[in-house]
C-alpha cells in the first residue's frame, strides 16, 4: 500500500507469498519518482508482521492527530473461511521509520484519532 504522511511517501508491502505470512517491507521516498530508500522491515524480524501480510492502511483523522491503522490478512490456507485479521497502529518514528507493536487489546477514539494500548493485570486469587 501506498499513503503519503507529512509529505513522505510510505509504501508499504509484503512478498506475496500466496497465503503465507512473511515480514512486510516499507520503503519511503519524498517523490513518486524516487529516490526510494533502502527496504526496512515493520516489525521485528521473523514475526511475519505478526502473521499477516498488508491488504489496507486506513486514515482515521481526529481532532488531535491522524492515526493508519494497518490492516493484515492473516489467511488459513487450510480453512480460508475463517482467516482473520490483524490491525495496529501504525506508530511513526524517527527518519521515516514505522513500526507495528503488538498488543492483545487497544483502542480509538475515532473523534481525537488517538489510541491507547489497553493492559490486563491477572491478579493471582486463592479461592477458599
Amino acid at each position: 500500500m501506498l499513503h503519503n504522511t507529512d509529505g513522505v511517501y510510505y509504501h508499504i508491502f509484503s512478498q506475496k507469498t500466496g497465503y503465507r505470512p512473511n515480514d512486510d517491507f516499507l520503503y519511503t521516498a519524498t517523490n513518486l519518482s524516487g529516490s526510494w530508500s533502502a527496504h526496512t522491515t515493520i516489525s521485528p524480524s521473523g514475526t511475519n508482521t505478526w502473521n499477516s501480510q498488508n491488504t489496507f492502511e486506513l486514515k482515521i483523522p481526529g481532532t488531535s492527530t491522524t492515526t493508519f491503522i494497518y490492516m493484515g490478512d492473516r489467511w488459513d490456507g487450510n480453512a480460508l473461511g475463517d482467516s482473520r485479521y490483524v490491525w495496529l497502529p501504525i506508530v511513526f518514528g524517527p527518519n521515516r521509520s514505522i513500526q507495528l507493536q503488538w498488543h492483545d487489546v487497544w483502542t480509538i477514539d475515532v473523534n481525537t484519532g488517538e489510541y491507547q494500548w489497553i493492559i490486563y493485570i491477572k491478579q493471582n486469587r486463592t479461592v477458599g
